[in-house]
This record gives C-alpha cells, structure tokens and sequence, in this order.
C-alpha cells in the first residue's frame, strides 16, 4: 500500500543542541572509495529529549554512485516514533541546491506496523556532492524507560569523518565503553548542564573490506547498572502467569509425552512439537512485541515467534516437571564476556534452557526440521545468553558445539566409459545439523531445483554434464541422517587429453568459505566433512601426487591421493575438514580465510597421459574383438526365452 501523505513524517529545523560538524568538499577519494565517497556519517542523540540526529554527505563518483542514491530510505514505525526530515540538498557548480520533497510512505510489515519513507531523487550526476539530515523521535514510555545504545563507527561503505555525539542528563546513572577503538572520547559540559560525550574517527574502513578483522570499532552506553536489574525488567515478560490453565489440547499432549519412557524422550517430544508443528511468524503484540504471547493462544493459532515459542516449550516443561528457563541471545559474536554492558537491548532472539537428567540443554525453538535426540542438537553462532532467573548476576557463555561425529561423509566416483566421457556417482550422508540443514532445503524446492547448483559447478569445471536418474533422497529423522544419490554423465572438453585432472573438492571448496566477514561471528557453523573420491580408468595411463596437510587453531584439513591396490586402474583421493570450533575470533579472520585458500592451492592432482597411437589401436582391437565374441555367445549359445 503506498501513501503521498505519510502519518508520524514532518519536516523541521535542526534541533538546536545539534553540533553540525564540517566536512572537507576538496578531499580526494581512497582507492577503497569506488561508487560514492562518503564525506561525513554523523550521529547525535540527545537522551534527554529521547531524539536520535543522522546526517550523510556523500559524493558521487560514476553512474553506480548516482544510481545508489536514486532511492533514499528511512524505516520506522509510526507508533513508537516519528520521524523529522531537516535537509535534503545537493551541491553542483559551487552552489547548493535544496531537493527537499514528500516522500513516498510503503506500509511493510502489518505485524509490528513498520513503514518506509522513500525519498525518489532527480537530476543526480557525477561530481554531485549530496547531503540529507533528519532526526527521529521516540514516542512511546517503554522505551524512553531507560537507555541503551550501540553505536559503530563502520558502515557499508569507507566514510572520511565519522562522527559520534551522546547529550545526557549528568545524573542519569549512564554507563560509557569503547570496543575495538582507540579513539578518544571528548567530554563536554553544556550551558544547560547537561554533559555531551563525542568521538571523530578518520578515514574508516567498511565492514566488507579486506582488512576489518579486528571487530566493529564501537561505543556502547548503557542505563544499566547490572544483569540481574536487567532481569528483573524482563524477567515478568517472560514468566507464566500466576492463574495460567493449560489448555484441554495442552494437557492432552503433556498426557501424551508422559507416557513416554525416559525424561529424556519426553523432553525431546515436546521439543520437536514446538518445532514442527508451530510455524515461525514474528508479529508485533503487547507491548510492541516485546512481551510473548500466551501459550494457550500460540498452541491454538499454531505460530509465534522466538519470543512465543519459547514461552510455550518453557509452559510444556513446567507442566512435565522438567526445570527450564527462557534466554536472552545475543547472536552478535561478542569475545570476551568484559565487552558488554548490562542492556536488554542487544538481544535479538530468545531460546530455551533445560536442565534434564542433571543436564543442561540449549534448546533453539525455530529450527524446525531438528531430527534424533536432544542429545545430538548443536546450537552454534549463539556467543551470550541472559538467562531469565530470579538468581541471575551475568550473562552466560553458550557451549561451543563438539562435534561427536561427522557432518558430512560423501563417497564420489568417475567411471571413464570412454576417454572423454565419464559416469559419474555422487553418495552423500549428512549428520546432525547438516541433516536439520539438508531437510530444510529440500523441503523448500524440488530435489531437481537443489542439484542444479551441483551441475553448473561440475559443468564449470569439467564440460558438459547432464542428469542420468532423478536424485533420490533418504531421511533417517531417528538417527538424524540425511542420505543423497546422485548419478551424471560427465562429457570432457578435449582440453582434458593428455593434461593433469584436477579434481575439485566440491563440498570443501563450498563449505570451507562460509565465513561472514561482516559479522564477529564467523563460521555458519562448525563442519567436520569426510570427502572420498574415486576415478576407474582403462583408457589413459594416470599417476598421483600425495600428501598435504593444513593444521592450526581454527581447523585440521588434510588431502591425500593415491593407486588402489584392489581395482586395476582405479586411483584415490581422501579430503577431511574438521572445525575445533564454531567460531573464529576477528583477529584470527585474515588467517582463517589464508588458510582456507592454501586447501585449494594445494588439491592433489590425478595425471591422466595421453597413450599413443599405438597403445590406442590395441586397446580399441581388443574392445571390438570382446564386442564380437560377447555377440556370437548370445546369438548362439545364450538361454532362449520361451
């Protein structure tokens, strides 16, 4: 739905305790600066008057830089703030131009309300210096109670002047830290008595640049003076209410799970109900989505969100007698427990702790394809949890997964039918969560959509590849495997003659990567793959080279080659990766992502020789001659059907 006339939109002056910061127009690109160069980024905030202050300078470089600010955005929801625009203008041939006009208002998510403010612009070129402020407004008491913030001083993209202002009553109980910075902080006493607090950071690099491994170079403030006051805020938000009644279908299938013949099957039964059987949906409900609904309700409209799911497992346990807790997560990979100050504000999802034969259990309420027992679930990418306990002093570091056995075990083998064509069988078996994984993307699309992305790999690498049977899929839910057949027929492009056959390892070179260098939290999650790989051919004389092993903090990966002893003409490679854990500290990325490449430098090499003219015309007489014989015994000698 779109709207010329946006509700919560006005357009003002500057607030007037702003302290605008100047910026250098003559200053010259870095070479990181490609599409625009970023001038300014500033960001002020009044507490006090519950007011957050952006303003953006930017200058265009090329058509992509005009392109990317064609459309500017704000995102808000009416019902909680307000948003007021202050300038918008351009400067062009010495002069500044005001490009201030209505914006566009997109209604995106009627769960929480959420709205879009689209600024179209006209007329942007190359050389164009743009520059856009605006401040927005809190409205609502539950979260003006106390503050809370963020603020990082990298963004998308390189900024010149990064600059951060707080302005804050000097008996407000606030709390100031730096993470991963070394710029100083400025105090300021104002005329009105309120003290500003700031910090300028020069020439900042983005968070996808090459060399951000140290971690965001932030500020965190915070209201707070501990975590059991943060608790005790939210701690009534997340707790069944003193009359809570389950419902007749809740008490039916407590009744049901009780009949089962351990706690912990039980415990696992109504994990996998919550899972599977309540969708995942976030809406906005009391208090703006800050407090989770009833269980008996999300049980009847069968989904919630993190927040609902959680309170409806932490109901079904109380009901079974088995102790349990609803968390706080904070997903954002901070390191060390000492970086973070007491906030309910930086977590973003909630999930479950039990505690069941004396055992603790992280338990996520929203993967819904978990299969086998509690005992085999991993929780990974999840640093802190603040768990929702009257006795409760800090917040507590997850496990990091152990991972019992491997993830991923795949067999592959190139059978040469002639010496440019090639059958090719693909047997893979996932385990624990790569099986939760493989079950969630094969329930999203069909088993042909899923192997496409298989076949444009090896038809990148090889030639030309076509499908020889539908894949065929196996899932063991009990044990937590999920088994997948393949089968291709490979045609080789003529470069292959005579030349060494390099094989790819196709899971490693894909999974190995899978490291956000965008995020402190870095492996997706931890891997421990077993790949095998087997090439029969009669038809080229081929030789292997060895060895090679990679081993550090991170990871243990080791390669190998080799003849079989066994099959005539049958050779052998050996690829295992193994994660010691589920993340990699930002000061370790650059060595990880080194490391990483050294696998793929190093990959051993099968030799397939050209045979000369000689050996080919045996090798072909003997072919037909077998053809021939195998002809005559079926047209003379072979059993005759009735």
């Amino acid at each position: 739905m779109i709207e010329s006339k946006p509700s919560g939109y006005s357009e003002g002056p500057i607030p007037p305790w702003v302290k605008p910061q100047a910026y250098d127009l003559d200053a010259k690109p870095r070479g990181s600066q490609v599409s625009l160069q970023v001038l300014l980024e500033e960001c002020q905030e009044n507490i006090e008057e519950n007011t957050y202050y952006f303003r953006w300078v930017a200058r265009v470089l090329n058509v992509s830089g005009a392109q990317e600010l064609l459309k500017k955005k704000i995102t808000y929801e009416p019902a909680r703030e307000k948003v007021v625009m202050h300038t918008q203008r351009v400067f062009r041939e010495n002069k500044w131009e005001n490009r201030l006009e209505n914006p566009i208002r997109t209604k995106n998510n009627p769960s929480n309300g959420e709205e879009t403010l689209t600024f179209i612009l006209k007329d942007i070129r190359s050389g164009d210096v743009y520059e856009w402020s605006y401040s927005t407004i809190k409205t609502h008491v539950f979260f003006t109670e106390r503050y809370g913030k963020f603020y990082c001083f990298e963004s998308d993209k390189p900024v010149d002047k990064s600059y951060i202002r707080i302005i804050v009553d000097p008996r407000r109980p606030l709390k100031v830290k730096e993470l991963h910075t070394e710029v100083p902080r400025i105090k300021e006493e104002l005329p009105n008595g309120a003290t500003a607090y700031s910090w300028e950071k020069k020439n900042t690099i983005s968070i996808s640049d090459p060399d951000w491994t140290k971690g965001h170079e932030s500020i965190q403030v915070s209201e707070y003076a501990s975590w059991s006051e943060v608790v005790k805020k939210k701690l009534p938000l997340y707790s069944l209410p003193p009359q809570f009644d389950p419902s007749e279908e809740m008490r039916k299938l407590i009744d049901q799970w009780n009949g089962l013949p351990n706690e912990l099957d039980r415990a696992t039964a109504a994990v996998r109900f919550v899972q599977a059987q309540i969708a995942y949906l976030s809406m906005d409900g009391e208090l703006f989505g800050q407090k989770p609904a009833d269980p008996n309700e999300t049980l009847q409209k069968r989904w919630g969100c993190c927040r609902d799911k959680a309170l409806l497992l932490h109901g079904f346990f109380k009901y079974m007698n088995i102790d349990s807790w609803c968390v706080f997560v904070n997903t954002s990979g901070f390191e060390h427990r000492e970086m973070i100050l007491p906030t309910p504000y930086e977590f973003g999802h909630v999930m479950v702790k039990a505690k069941i034969g004396g055992k603790d259990y992280w338990i996520e309420t929203t993967d819904s394809f978990e299969g086998g027992s509690l005992k085999e679930t991993t929780i990974t990418s999840k640093q802190w949890g603040l768990i929702l306990d009257v006795n409760t002093q800090s917040i507590t570091p997850i496990p990091q997964v152990k991972l019992e056995r491997l993830s991923v075990k795949s067999i592959t083998t190139f059978e040469f039918i002639s010496p440019l064509e090639v059958k090719l069988w693909i047997d893979t078996d996932f385990y624990d969560q790569a099986a939760d994984r493989m079950r969630n993307a094969v329930s999203k699309m069909d088993l042909w959509d899923y192997t496409s992305a298989r076949i444009e790999w090896f038809k990148n690498k090889y030639g030309k590849i076509e499908r020889e049977e539908r894949a065929r899929v196996k899932d063991d839910g009990k044990e937590n495997i999920m088994s997948l057949t393949e089968s291709y027929k490979i045609s080789l492009d003529k470069q292959w003659l005579g030349k060494p056959f390099r094989y790819f390892p196709s899971l490693i070179e894909n999974l190995a990567r899978d490291l956000d260098l965008t995020s402190e939290s870095s492996i997706d999650f931890p891997l421990w793959v077993r790949e095998s790989v087997n090439v029969i051919n009669p038809y080229q004389k081929m030789s292997v080279d060895g060895y090679y092993k990679i081993e550090n903090a991170n990871f243990t990966y080791s390669s190998d080659s080799f003849k079989s002893t066994k099959v005539v003409n049958k050779y052998c490679w050996s690829f295992e990766l193994r994660h010691h854990k589920d993340t990699v500290e930002s000061s370790e990325k650059a060595q990880y992502n080194s490391d990483v490449e050294k696998i793929f430098a190093n990959r051993p090499v099968i030799k397939i020789q050209r045979q000369d003219q000689g050996s080919r015309f045996f090798h072909y007489l003997f072919k037909g001659i077998k053809s021939l014989f195998i002809g005559l015994w079926r047209l003379f000698f072979a059993p005759k059907k009735p």
